[in-house]
């Protein structure tokens, strides 16, 4: 049985790995987990709370084709515990770099013994296949505030996938009120997405990615070191591969790295020159106008002088053109005016 969700999970047997599925129809190359040489993945294992501690536990690192073990690294100095009234939780955060290397080339498991129980409690992780570098694959890393789905709160987990953003979007949206079959537009965005495609993923991986959107922290880097946090997340429904009997699918990611959004009159005119920039002052706004009656609007920058451009759009509550006018302007305020109720959107500008 798999313990948790995660991307590197555990099962009591380890006949339980992905490898022994008798479901594939077809002998093809499988998907693994990738680590470095010095470290293995972050893992998680969840146990009913008995008081136990690391002296209790046995870490070994196995080869997946002989069975032999490869390393033994100190459990006391590797693992750690964190108890609870109902479940304690065995964890690894790969914060050291082992003792010995893991070998290039390799495909590798872990296997956890906990002497606590009676009789003893074996723990199997998922194979992963060892790589001399990493430098060109794209690092997920992600963790919940809270325990969700079973794993404790604040543990990160990380992937490494052997791909680079392609077939990068760019969604535009326009909103406002239609006039005569022409947009009033009140707001526009652009959003810049990058989707990271995993071809052959296995069901255990979709299991733990599907909680991707859901995780409170969530972050990646790319092949060139650059880091940032998505703005949101989404996991389209994997496209299950028909020759593998539904065991394996193609996955897409979907990053929204980033969203422009212009809203009512603004104009944003500061521009990217050799001088870094303009050093515009802009200032913007909405304001509701009674007939008659004078408005003053009151800045949130103060102009050098009162020579600064003002642009002023108004409407009726139906949609109808309004004609506001300017009765005095200064350099922290302005008054207006108009002969009918109204909305007025206005925009300073001093070049």
């Amino acid at each position: 049985m798999k313990n948790l969700h995660t991307i590197l999970p555990f099962y009591d047997s380890a006949s339980e790995q992905f490898r022994y599925r008798s479901d594939l129809m077809v002998d093809r190359k499988r998907y693994r987990l990738t680590v470095g040489t010095a470290r293995a993945l972050p893992f998680i294992i969840r146990k009913l709370t008995d008081g136990g501690t690391t002296a209790n536990l046995t870490f070994d690192i196995i080869d997946a084709s002989t069975g032999g073990i490869i390393s033994s690294p100190d459990a006391i100095t590797y693992l750690s515990i964190t108890t609870g009234t109902v479940y304690d939780y065995i964890k690894y955060v790969a914060a050291l770099d082992f003792a010995e290397a893991l070998p290039i080339g390799s495909e590798l498991y872990i296997r956890i013994k906990d002497t606590k129980p009676d009789p003893d409690k074996y723990w199997y992780s998922e194979t992963f296949m060892v790589v001399a570098s990493l430098a060109n694959y794209t690092l997920l890393e992600w963790s919940d505030d809270n325990t969700l789905a079973g794993v404790l709160g604040s543990f990160q987990q990380k992937m490494y996938v052997d791909n680079i953003f392609k077939h990068n979007e760019y969604i535009r949206k326009d909103e406002g009120e239609e006039k005569d079959e022409i947009l009033v537009k009140e707001k526009q965005s652009v959003a810049y997405v990058d989707n990271l495609f995993i071809h052959t993923a296995p069901k255990y991986l979709i299991d733990a990615l599907a909680l991707l959107p859901l995780m409170d922290n969530v972050q990646v880097t790319d092949i060139f070191g650059d880091c940032y946090v998505p703005l949101e997340i989404k996991v389209k429904d994997p496209d299950w591969i028909a020759d593998t009997g539904g065991s394996e699918a193609k996955l897409q990611i979907v990053l929204i790295r980033e969203i422009v959004i212009k809203k009512l009159t603004y104009k944003e005119v500061a521009c990217i020159c050799n001088s870094g920039g303009s050093d515009a002052l802009i200032d913007a706004g909405k304001s509701t106008l009674s007939a008659g009656v004078p408005l003053t609007v009151n800045f949130t920058e103060t102009f050098t002088g009162v020579n600064y451009s003002l642009e002023l759009r108004g409407y009726t509550a139906g949609g109808d053109p309004v004609f506001p006018y300017v009765s005095a302007k200064a350099t922290t305020y302005f008054v207006v005016e108009t002969l009918v109720d109204c909305t007025i959107e206005w925009t300073a500008i001093e070049k």
